[in-house]
């Protein structure tokens, strides 16, 4: 079916175990990770699509769809260290190469328009650990570590207080197919930089080739082939707004959409292994080890504005009114057309029939659902406990005795990338005593080829459910729909009216028959502004004719969810 809906502002909250807290962003501040950049998976991670960074949407020591469940641990460096190598050796969420974060890849995910937490809580629910560690050469300091505070954004290589929490990352962009050019340095030629970061013009302006931005390669005030020529003038921050406005009548080098830098583009070109001043000065000659202003306010005091100390690259902050600071001006936007398309990891899918019975029981493991986003061909290698078995097939059917099997699946590309996931096989013995209901009794899964629509696209979701043979009890099937605002919407039996923010099931007493069937759902998207962000779809089995929003002990399947981006215009 197919039909066009629209999404009033009503309230609602998809079962008891979906709350989250509350925090503080300014509403006439640009985000800094909108949603849209960020494709969220169903094994709790998400890629980030600026960065090609994929993160742990959960702080280390969470778990749980919106990483409800446990808390946020707190690690010396050494133990930080330690969790990665963890993670890594139990192929966490399907991956084994997992690291600690670079101070400016915990950057990339900083919210600016927000504090308290300062991050994008759609993307990475509970945040609650203030300071997180991270792994970074610093020139000025001869420790490589340091934290980022998500209370308030700033980063310091100087102060650790009493062990901050873990968010690990994996991937990343790589840049190797960047043209090499003559060499670049700093700390007096020490320091051989990356060759191909920047492309320097004969009108004063350098593009930097990882954001697409164009820089002024003078601090304002300064002129001149090395920017020998004047003084670096600082600014009070309406001042420094002001200076822009004037680049931009006078056509500065050729250009009149000239601005000062948000607080991410400034970080962008600050150097890690380069001090006083902390970026490279052949691209930024003359460049004084000092303070810089961005154009982003403080989410928790607005004539707090963000900066950069150039002396060693750190993000700090000035007061507006009264603070001098230098300014270096900013134009166009990060464009990532010109990069190559990044090889992206597999999904490793796979469904068992029957999901469950008495032994021996014959088995059919079936790997056909997973898949490839760049349609690669993909290896398949089972095992089961740690025992491999299968022999590479991609569907085959075994036998099973009693006892509790791991049943894991591991897919690889052609490229070398994997991804790994598993199943819980629990077997009794012939003639035993059937169990009542329990969470076992249906597994739902979500299908979707894609996971981000622009305005207008339709809007295709395969919903798979899988009733066990063994169970005798009838349930019902609730699907729901949490649109960006957050309301709730419950899909309903009857096609003229899919969705209604009465709560009530999709379907109602399905008995324990062994099916295996599609449910598809489609709708065109309203081509309105102020609708995109994520829509997420939750698919849960209870006890039939009882309600998930009032007991949590008649669930009788896994809560299924699929994350859908949608464009904002």
């Amino acid at each position: 079916m197919q039909k066009r809906i629209i999404l009033p502002a009503l309230c609602g909250l998809l079962f008891s175990s979906l709350l989250h807290a509350a925090q503080t962003c300014l509403p006439d501040v640009a985000p800094t990770t909108p949603t849209a950049e960020f494709s969220l998976h169903q094994d709790g991670t998400v890629s980030h699509q600026r960065t090609e960074l994929m993160w742990d949407r959960c702080s280390w020591g969470q778990s749980g769809e919106n990483c409800e469940q446990g808390t946020a641990e707190e690690y010396t460096w050494d133990e930080a260290l330690q969790q990665a190598e963890i993670a890594n050796s139990q192929a966490y969420k399907g991956y084994t190469d997992w690291r600690v974060p670079t101070r400016r890849e915990l950057h990339s995910i900083v919210e600016f328009q927000c504090y308290d937490p300062a991050i994008n809580e759609t993307v990475f629910p509970a945040t609650t650990g203030l300071f997180f560690w991270s792994y970074s050469p610093h020139a000025d300091n001869p420790s490589p570590v340091g934290v980022v505070n998500f209370h308030g954004a700033n980063y310091n290589p100087n102060y650790i207080p009493n062990n901050p929490s873990i968010r690990l990352v994996r991937g990343g962009l790589s840049f190797a197919f960047l043209p090499e050019i003559l060499p670049q340095s700093c700390n007096s030629g020490a320091t051989v930089l990356n060759n191909a970061k920047f492309n320097i013009h004969d009108n004063g302006t350098t593009t930097h080739n990882l954001t697409g931005l164009i820089w002024d390669r003078c601090s304002w005030g300064l002129t001149g082939t090395n920017c020998e020529i004047g003084t670096a003038v600082t600014y009070t921050w309406d001042e420094a707004l002001q200076q822009a406005k004037l680049a931009n009548q006078q056509n500065h080098k050729g250009y009149n959409d000239w601005r000062v830098p948000t607080i991410n583009e400034l970080l962008s070109i600050t150097e890690e292994a380069c001090y006083n001043p902390a970026l490279n000065t052949t691209i930024f000659p003359a460049t004084p080890s000092s303070n810089f202003w961005s154009s982003s306010p403080n989410a928790f005091n607005s004539i707090i504005i963000w900066g950069i100390y150039f002396s060693n690259g750190d993000v700090d902050y000035g007061n507006s009114e009264s603070d001098h600071r230098a300014v270096r001006l900013v134009r166009g936007g990060q464009a990532f057309d010109f990069l190559p398309e990044a090889n992206q990891s597999p999904s490793a899918q796979f469904t068992l029939s029957p999901p469950s019975g008495q032994a021996p029981l014959t088995v059919t493991l079936d790997g056909t659902a997973a898949s490839d986003p760049d349609g690669d061909n993909l290896t398949y290698a089972w095992d089961v406990n740690g025992t491999p078995i299968g022999d590479g097939a991609q569907s085959f059917a075994h036998e099973f005795s009693v006892g509790q099997h791991n049943i894991r699946l591991t897919v690889t590309d052609s490229a070398g990338l994997s991804h790994s996931s598993s199943q819980i096989l629990t077997l009794d013995e012939q003639g035993s005593t059937p169990q009542p209901n329990t969470g076992a009794d249906v597994l739902l899964n979500f299908k979707n080829g894609q996971t981000f629509y622009q305005v207008g696209e339709t809007l295709n979701i395969e919903l798979q459910e899988q009733v066990n043979t063994n169970r005798f009890q009838r349930i019902d099937l609730w699907v729901a729909l949490r649109v960006p605002s957050g309301d709730l919407f419950f899909m309903q039996p009857h096609p003229i009216t899919p969705f209604s923010t009465m709560p009530g099931p999709f379907k109602e007493a399905l008995d324990s028959a062994n099916v295996s069937y599609p449910i598809i759902m489609g709708f065109e998207v309203p081509a309105n502004q102020g609708l995109g962000g994520t829509y997420t779809f939750y698919a849960l089995a209870v006890e039939a004719g009882k309600s998930p929003m009032q007991d949590i002990f008649v669930y009788r399947s896994n809560l299924a969810r699929l994350d859908i981006t949608l464009a904002d215009r």
